[in-house]
Order: structure tokens, then C-alpha cells, then sequence
């Protein structure tokens, strides 16, 4: 795999988590 692909699909991981966060927390 190549290393920008999985730096993209860590930050996607990282957006949805914290999009969560955020909507738990409102």
C-alpha cells in the first residue's frame, strides 16, 4: 500500500472519529 494512501485513510478514520465526537458532544 502506498504510504499517501494509507496517510489519507488514517485522516479519513481520524475526520469521522472526531465528526462523531463532535456530534455526540452537541
Amino acid at each position: 500500500m502506498s504510504a499517501v494512501l494509507l496517510d489519507a485513510q488514517i485522516g479519513g478514520m481520524y475526520d469521522a472519529q472526531r465528526a462523531k465526537a463532535t456530534a455526540a458532544y452537541i
